[in-house]
């Protein structure tokens, strides 16, 4: 294997131990809980959950708000061509539904979305 690829994907290498570790770590503390703690757990990651979906909400926001810039900076690396950056940096509102879309279908969930909109009436 070159070194140069090593070094170009150690990033995403580095990232993907990071996730494997706490992923395993995880694992082992759910795997060490007694049965009767099991709804105080439960609770606690229901609280974890809560804030991995705030925290990806102002991540989509931020994309939104910085789109024009992220595509510039993906046009400097040579990521995006030339031909593509005004057709990207125009598609600038079906990025914020797409990523709308996400945020309702997988990290906020339907329940909370449908029990959001039933504490408004």
């Amino acid at each position: 294997m070159n070194i140069k690829v090593l070094i170009r994907w150690s990033g995403w290498i580095g990232l993907g131990i990071v996730l494997s570790l706490i992923s395993v770590l995880l694992m082992n503390w759910l795997l060490q809980i007694p049965a009767e703690r099991l709804p105080q757990a439960y609770r606690q990651m229901s609280a974890t959950l809560s804030v991995g979906a705030w925290i990806q909400s102002i991540l989509a926001l931020v994309i939104v708000i910085y789109w024009r810039t992220i595509m510039n900076y993906g046009r400097v690396k040579s990521i995006v061509r030339k031909h593509e950056h005004r057709r990207l940096i125009a598609a600038r509102k079906k990025v914020a539904m797409i990523l709308a879309a996400y945020l309702i279908v997988f990290p906020i969930g339907p329940v909370r979305t449908l029990n959001f909109i039933s504490s408004l009436y």
